[in-house]
This record gives C-alpha cells, structure tokens and sequence, in this order.
C-alpha cells in the first residue's frame, strides 16, 4: 500500500492517479467549471489572468494543470 500527500490539503491519501484526495477532488470540480466559464469568454489568458479572475489561487492552477485537468495556458 504506497501513501502519499494530497496535493491540495496535505492529507494522507493512497496513491493513485490523482493528486488530490476526494474533498479536494469535489473543490478541483468546482475550480475547473470556473475556469471553463472564464475561458468561454477570455480565449488565452495568462495564468495570472485567469487567477485573477475566478480567485483559484496560483498554486491550485499549476496542480490543475500538472494533473492533466487544464491544458497549459
């Protein structure tokens, strides 16, 4: 059974595909619709743009980003 700390909270979770652990998996949810909202009507915004707008905080958009989640900007 290999462990591993949740990229969003620091919980112990098993380690599997994701980062993040299931509380952090249902925030990513919500902060990914956020950032399709946003992207509908701002084509290619820089990263700091798109933190700016939907408050996700940068980290959270790298780890997004990192999983897969979101495409690089």
């Amino acid at each position: 059974m290999d462990l591993t700390n949740c990229a969003g909270c620091g919980q112990l979770i098993l380690k599997k595909q994701s980062l993040f652990c299931n509380p952090c998996i249902e925030e990513q949810k919500a902060d990914v619709e956020k950032v399709k909202d946003y992207l509908q009507t701002h084509p290619n915004p820089s990263l700091l743009d798109l933190h700016e707008a939907t408050g996700i905080p940068l980290k959270t958009l790298h780890l997004l980003m990192k999983d897969s989640v979101i495409s690089e900007l």
